[in-house]
């Protein structure tokens, strides 16, 4: 037997957040019979703009209020359209949107469709997909449910057990079957606020005051494309007064390593250290070595109740970093941009799509957007958001 979550996102003013199911909150489906598609194979590449496949396709199915906002839609299909230029995986995403009224405070909402199965049965098929791509010898070297480690808060009970879940989009791309299990045939869906003011044309800045609503559907997006963590759960029941429960983990959680000394600085190291999953310590994105340039300790956060005050399915905030993290930041202000970036690229890497690096901007232009991100100008503070309620 396995589970599904439905894990709903909020976005509120100066917060970007993903709602996770609290205790004893997971939809069971049977998904034991879950197969891979016919395998197409690892396709990231650094040298060539050219894609070997159709690549990636995500498609917006809109509401009717979104469908009569012919600004807005735009808007959301150039965030799409962006993706897509990195994602060579030759499946097709659905992604359900609308406007509406969703109450003070909130910017919009998201959920995902997430499904559960072994361990070994979504490891396995990470180190496949990216059997040739550059980070091979690093998901090669991930561990099995036989291997696999984790810290855990040392109050609440804990216990774990050997079953990852993923979000529908991000078992497509491994090359999982999923027919039959998309309810209403969507991978996710999303909901923008008609209360706030978004700027839809970012072409010529964001406008003061505004929200950037190209750049809000790209983060979005990228929840639906597997930017989740367990760690969300573990800090929502510990935030509740703890356990017993039980933890689960997902792909982005086997790169998640102490930010204090206990995080790999070689592959085998990276095999055998315990994943971290104590929302009350630090903790990195470890990729071993450096990509492009790249960090390859990224600091994330570790939830909203009793971590960093943001949500773990996200980087550090941009104000604690000192940088540009890249479009999965935890919050956002008035007048600032988000975009994708290359620690955003490397996490999808390696959690199963295959990327096109060289869609990539030239370096100087990461520069410009942390400058219109307002580096060092909002010290953003995310506590309880506003819960959204399924429909």
């Amino acid at each position: 037997m396995a589970s599904r979550r439905l894990a709903f996102a909020v976005l509120v003013a100066v917060s970007m957040s993903t709602a996770v199911a609290r205790q004893g909150e997971r939809e069971t489906v049977n998904v034991s019979s879950l197969t891979t598609a016919p395998f197409q194979g690892s396709d990231s590449r650094v040298g060539s703009s050219s894609l070997t496949s159709a690549g990636s396709a995500i498609q917006i199915s809109a509401g009717s209020a979104l469908a009569g906002n012919s600004v807005a839609l735009a808007a959301f299909n150039r965030a799409a359209d962006q993706w897509e230029q990195f994602l060579a995986d030759p499946v097709q995403i659905t992604i359900s949107a609308d406007l509406a009224s969703l109450g003070p405070g909130i910017l919009g909402q998201a959920s995902s469709v997430q499904l559960s199965t072994g361990f070994n049965a979504i490891r396995n098929q990470m180190v496949l997909d990216n059997s040739t791509g550059p980070f091979a010898s690093l998901t090669a070297a991930l561990p099995t449910a036989a291997t696999y480690g984790v810290t855990l808060p040392s109050t609440g009970g804990w216990t774990t057990e050997p079953t990852m879940y993923a979000t529908a989009a991000n078992l497509a791309a491994m090359g999982f079957d999923l027919t039959g299990l998309l309810p209403g045939g969507s991978h996710a869906s999303i909901t923008f606020s008609s209360d706030f003011g978004f700027d839809f044309d970012r072409t010529d800045g964001i406008d003061p005051g505004l929200f950037d609503f190209e750049g809000v559907a790209l983060h979005e997006i990228g929840h639906a494309l597997g930017f989740i963590s367990e760690m969300d759960y573990v800090d929502s029941v510990q935030g509740g007064g703890g356990g017993p429960a039980i933890a689960w983990t997902t792909p982005w959680d086997l790169f998640r390593f102490s930010a204090n000394g206990s995080n790999p600085s070689n592959l085998s190291q990276f095999g055998s250290m315990p994943r971290n999953l104590d929302p009350s310590q630090a903790t990195v994105n470890d990729s071993i070595s450096s990509f492009l340039g790249s960090n390859p300790e990224v600091p994330t956060s570790t939830g909203v109740d009793t971590g960093s005050g943001d949500q773990a399915s996200h980087w550090l905030n941009q104000a604690a970093l000192g940088y540009y993290p890249g479009a999965m930041l935890p919050s956002v202000a008035p007048g600032q941009r988000i975009d994708i970036g290359l620690n955003d690229l490397i996490v999808l890497d390696t959690i199963g799509w295959d990327v096109n690096y060289a869609a990539l901007p030239e370096p100087g232009t990461w520069a410009a957007i942390a400058f219109m991100g307002g580096l060092g100008l909002w010290r953003w503070t995310s506590r309880r958001c506003r819960a959204a309620t399924a429909a």
